[in-house]
């Protein structure tokens, strides 16, 4: 715990909870996202499908176009792992200055069990600005490409922001379990689990 403070309740959730909350906000997503896009740019969902598989310009019986599917693969693991990294940084950019300690509060990491980029607050935040820091990543990069996608037509912005969006899931639950929460009690980060400590600061 950190120093100086006291825990009285925590808000967390299971990555099972997390997964099955995904699922369902897929719902929304599509109904936001990808049917406006869907109208306004093409006739259906199956033209929709046929312009992505149409942009691979791809002869299945040449070799060089499986190296080409490989290089797009390759390239969007790249994006989507950079946008991955950016998530945590987005945490990161709107809880570092407003603590003591600043950079220093801030832990960066791997999860081991799927490797996935994380980052931790040691400090108390105001209920706020964790629910402000939490809720920016999701959308920064998902709902902000995603309308932009409706406006553009860009297909890109559409597959990055759908899936950033709901790559956001644990946050928004987060945000929404923590919804009743005074906007200047102090919420720690929690160290290990999904979600948050409520603290005292003890004197």
């Amino acid at each position: 715990m950190t120093e100086n403070y006291s825990k009285t309740k925590e808000y967390t959730v299971s990555i099972f909870k997390i997964y099955t909350f995904s699922l369902f906000l897929l719902i929304p997503i599509i109904i936001l996202f990808v049917l406006p896009y869907v109208l306004i740019w093409n006739n259906s969902l199956s033209n929709l499908i046929r312009l992505i598989f149409s942009k691979i310009k791809f002869n299945w019986d040449n070799v060089f176009a499986y190296l080409y599917l490989f290089r797009q693969i390759f390239l969007w693991s790249l994006v989507l792992l950079a946008g991955a990294v950016l998530h945590e940084l987005l945490h990161a950019v709107f809880w570092v200055f407003y603590n003591r300690k600043g950079i220093r509060s801030i832990q960066f990491g791997f999860s081991k069990s799927d490797f996935s980029p994380y980052v931790h607050c040691t400090e108390p935040l105001p209920a706020w600005l964790y629910r402000l820091g939490s809720l920016m990543p999701g959308i920064i990069l998902g709902i902000i490409p995603a309308i932009i996608a409706i406006f553009t037509g860009s297909i890109g912005f559409l597959v990055f922001g759908v899936f950033f969006t709901w790559a956001a899931s644990g946050d928004f639950l987060i945000i929404w379990q923590t919804r009743k929460i005074n906007r200047k009690t102090l919420l720690l980060d929690h160290p290990e689990k999904v979600g948050c400590i409520i603290v005292n600061r003890e004197y």
